[in-house]
Formats: C-alpha cells, sequence, structure tokens
C-alpha cells in the first residue's frame, strides 16, 4: 500500500499496486484551486514525467494523474466569441491521439544520432483514437534497471485544446489545432500521423531526426527523466497542470478579426512563471 503524499490540502487515498495491475489515480480537486498545490514539479501545456512513489520490483507503471474541476468536456456546438484581438486563457485539457510511447537512458540532444536500438517502448498496443488527457492510462511493464533521459511520441496530427478565459473560469473554449504550424491546412476529420521522425523530447526541448541526427525543433517543450533502480516498482505520472501558484496562460490571437477561433488561421503563444523549467 502507498500514499500519495505530497498534495497539500487534497482527501488522500490509498492504492494497491499489483504486480499484474496498471495503476490509475483519480485527484478530484473540484473544491480546491489548482494553482496553489505546492507540488515539486509543474506542467501547463502538454505534460511531465516524474517518480512518484516505487515497490519491490524492477517494473514502472505509467499513470494518469487527473486534476478535475468543474469545467466539463464534451463537443461543443460552438464556442464562444473570443474577447479581442489577444484573448487570454489558461489550459486545462487536451484531447490528442498518443499513439506510442518509448523512453531511452540516452539523452537526446542537437547534433547527435539517434540510437534506435537504445529506445524502450512503454505502451503494448498502438492507441488510435483521441482521448483527453486525462482519459490515458498504461499498463505496468519492466524494463532495465537505469536512468531514463528521453521520452518519444507518436502523435495523430489533429486534436483538441481546451480552455478556459483567465478572467472568467466559467467561459470555455473548445479550440481544434493541429500539430505543425498554425497555418497547416486544418480538417476536423484528418486521421492522419504526424511524421514519426518527431517529437524526440528530453531536457534540452523537442527535437526531430533530420538524416539520422537529432535537431532541436522546440526548445520550450522540455521533459524531465525518471529512475528505474533494480527491485523496485516506479508509478510514474503524466500529469498536466498542477503546482503553480501562478499559472501558465495561452493567449488565442485573432489573426482575422472575425472574434471566432479558425484553426489553420489563428494563432497562439504561451507564457509560464520563470519557476517552470519543464513543461
Amino acid at each position: 500500500m502507498f500514499l500519495i503524499d505530497y498534495f497539500p490540502c487534497i482527501n488522500f487515498h490509498y492504492y494497491n499496486l499489483r504486480k499484474t495491475q496498471s495503476l490509475r489515480i483519480k485527484i478530484d480537486l473540484t473544491d480546491h484551486n489548482l494553482y496553489q498545490l505546492n507540488d515539486r514539479i509543474a506542467c501547463e501545456y502538454l505534460g511531465i514525467f516524474s517518480e512518484l512513489t516505487r515497490q519491490k520490483k524492477t517494473s514502472i507503471a505509467l499513470v494518469m494523474v487527473i486534476f478535475s474541476n468543474e469545467v466539463k468536456f464534451g463537443k461543443k456546438k460552438s464556442n464562444p466569441d473570443l474577447t479581442g484581438d489577444q484573448t487570454v486563457t489558461k489550459t486545462i485539457s487536451l484531447n490528442l491521439c498518443v499513439g506510442d510511447v518509448w523512453v531511452s537512458k540516452n539523452e537526446v540532444k542537437a547534433g547527435q544520432p539517434d540510437i534506435a536500438e537504445d529506445w524502450v517502448r512503454l505502451t503494448s498496443v498502438t492507441n488510435r483514437e483521441h482521448l483527453l488527457f486525462e482519459d490515458y492510462s498504461f499498463p505496468e511493464i519492466e524494463i532495465p534497471i537505469g536512468e531514463y533521459k528521453s521520452v518519444r511520441l507518436s502523435l495523430k496530427n489533429v486534436f483538441y485544446h481546451y480552455a478556459v478565459l483567465l478572467s472568467d473560469s466559467t467561459v470555455s473554449y473548445e479550440l481544434l489545432e493541429t500539430m505543425g504550424s498554425y497555418e497547416d491546412p486544418c480538417d476536423l476529420n484528418d486521421t492522419s500521423w504526424i511524421d514519426s521522425n518527431t517529437n524526440y523530447f528530453s531536457a534540452d526541448g523537442n527535437h526531430r531526426l533530420v538524416n539520422g541526427i537529432f535537431q532541436l525543433d522546440v526548445a520550450g517543450e522540455k521533459l524531465t527523466g525518471f529512475n528505474i533502480t533494480d527491485n523496485q516498482n516506479a508509478a510514474v505520472t503524466w500529469r498536466l497542470g498542477a503546482g503553480l501558484d501562478e499559472p501558465c496562460t495561452t493567449t488565442l490571437h485573432d489573426v482575422n478579426g472575425n472574434r471566432k477561433w479558425d484553426c489553420g488561421i489563428d494563432t497562439m503563444s504561451f507564457w509560464c512563471p520563470p519557476e517552470v523549467k519543464y513543461m
């Protein structure tokens, strides 16, 4: 048995982590201010991997920790109007398709070659469905001991970005996006996967492979790693939006001035407090 013991102001629950059982944790923060939590690692936009707890076994359970609030998700018939040329929001979830997850002990760095055999796949079956960020869970898997420094994801091109107005959390948006440029064609019915040579993450940021050599793509999309120790069982969490006294913000830029979010035309920019080092 173990206790999640570093989230203040939450009713804690015990969970039994068995050898053959994957772990999924739900923490309901409906009555709490998400950004007042003193968690040691935070992420607003995509997520982080961090070690949560261990037991006696050399294995890993990849866990989704859910931060729920009063905003309910679902396909919106229409979004409210944007507030102006710039609409300041905070991200509360994503609806995306993560196909597979791999980790590596090697640190992905610009100018270094990829070593394909060093990647360890954490997913047993490729997911092909779009899911809310908080609905993902992954099976327990045994992997070699060591420090894992890099993460690789396969992703479908189209996804939804859920946000609320920073000034009024009762006003919510469901924003269609693509994984590429904001100017890329945007089709709700697009089922394609993005280039398999992209989305290699490390402490340096998000990288792509060009002729077998890593090239830094987005410096701000940094991910931490985790340790696997001999005869230990590590539960690793992938979490969205926790631990900040001041929230990260997402500003929606109304490029065409029609006060509507238009995928393929309008853009976003992101800001986080200086203490946020990783996504």
